[in-house]
């Protein structure tokens, strides 16, 4: 068995998603289910600290990990889009067709989360006619990966010695600012920044 395999992750993993699929069925009980996504990030910020420590003595591990990254996610959104085009295509009108294109190609390009903050939000009656507004978390993942592997990269050449100080802060930071516009912006939801506390504790 792989050494760095940990099956409590998997546990937390199967619970974040049931949470969040038990409050897409509007189950009264799950109201919060939401939070599902929360977890998951926190686990993100986890394992991918945890695969920077392990690689940072490669040669290029930063290139190394942004590849691996990749290769791990795109072909399977890839194919997802392709299959939510060819849906749509078939079943929606020509207006919503073009939102899907459009959102598509944000999803392509990893930055769905802005596109959505841009439209309704996430809590409307619309998102029926958004059948790729769950990638807007993986547009969250996307961007904590590179926003969090250069600060990585930043603590360990220069400041190596303050590394529990600095995420620390950001922890702080972002929730500050978290709290702060969660009452003031409806589509807070979508925004990286007010998730980065939750990559930081994870790591």
């Amino acid at each position: 068995m792989n050494k760095s395999y940990l099956p409590e992750i998997d546990c937390l993993r199967a619970l974040a998603i049931l949470l969040v699929v038990f409050y897409h069925y509007e189950i009264s009980i799950f109201r919060s289910g939401y939070l599902g996504v929360d977890i998951f990030f926190v686990i993100s910020g986890f394992l991918i600290s945890k695969i920077l420590t392990e690689t940072k003595k490669e040669k290029k591990w930063l290139l190394t990990f942004y590849n691996k990254r990749l290769r791990r996610i795109l072909p399977a959104l890839y194919t997802t889009i392709l299959f939510v085009l060819l849906f749509s295509f078939i079943q929606f009108n020509p207006i919503h067709l073009s939102r899907v294109s459009d959102s598509s190609i944000a999803t392509i390009f990893g930055f769905s989360n802005f596109f959505f903050w841009n439209e309704s939000g996430y809590f409307d009656f619309e998102k029926i006619f958004k059948p790729l507004l769950h990638t807007w978390s993986l547009s969250v993942e996307l961007q904590l990966y590179l926003i969090w592997s250069l600060i990585y990269f930043f603590i360990i050449s220069r400041l190596k010695n303050y590394h529990y100080h600095v995420t620390i802060s950001i922890i702080t930071i972002s929730v500050v600012l978290s709290i702060i516009y969660s009452d003031r912006s409806s589509n807070f939801f979508f925004f990286t920044g007010f998730r980065l506390y939750e990559f930081a504790f994870g790591a």
